[in-house]
């Protein structure tokens, strides 16, 4: 391979990068304008709507978000090589179960729980009166699945790392 063929096959490479880059950027800027126009519609759509259909309509915002989440990844995961997908197969495998574990200890550990206690009941505290048992009941399951989710994907980046760890 010459020299000029080896640069033609790097800008090729950075070309590439940059465009996942530039990929990744748009969804998260995507994801979190989103976030904050619905977050900005929310007192609206309260008083327009009424609160049930508020929070159908939040329901389906968050459907749309983690269709939109599972679009991407596959589009990403497509573009891969395959020590790249052999990489990505063994942290799914691993760094779901492994975020479960953790999620697991960690409520049972006496400083989680007081954590998890603080932030549902100061968010029980603001709901409408008289509905402060259903309120902290659904602020605990939304809280305790988004806790279960983030720990799942801190797992599995930290099983990504490891597997190319041992790879070198």
């Amino acid at each position: 391979m010459t020299a000029r063929e080896r640069s033609a096959s790097e800008d090729r490479l950075a070309n590439r990068e940059r465009r996942a880059v530039r990929r990744i950027v748009g969804t998260l800027v995507l994801v979190a304008a989103g976030i904050a126009a619905f977050a900005a519609a929310a007192p609206w759509l309260r008083a327009t709507i009424g609160v049930p259909m508020a929070g159908a309509v939040g329901v389906a915002f968050v459907i749309l978000l983690i269709g939109y989440s599972e679009y991407f990844q596959v589009s990403q995961y497509r573009q891969l090589d395959e020590v790249q997908k052999t990489s990505q197969t063994f942290a799914v495998r691993w760094g779901a179960s492994a975020g479960q574990v953790a999620f697991l200890i960690l409520m049972f550990l006496p400083p989680a729980q007081d954590l998890a206690t603080t932030v549902v009941s100061s968010f029980a505290a603001h709901g409408p009166a008289g509905s402060e048992l259903r309120t902290s009941i659904l602020v605990a399951m939304f809280l305790s699945f988004a806790a279960l989710l983030v720990l799942q994907a801190l797992a599995t980046m930290v099983f990504g790392v490891i597997w190319w760890k041992r790879q070198s």
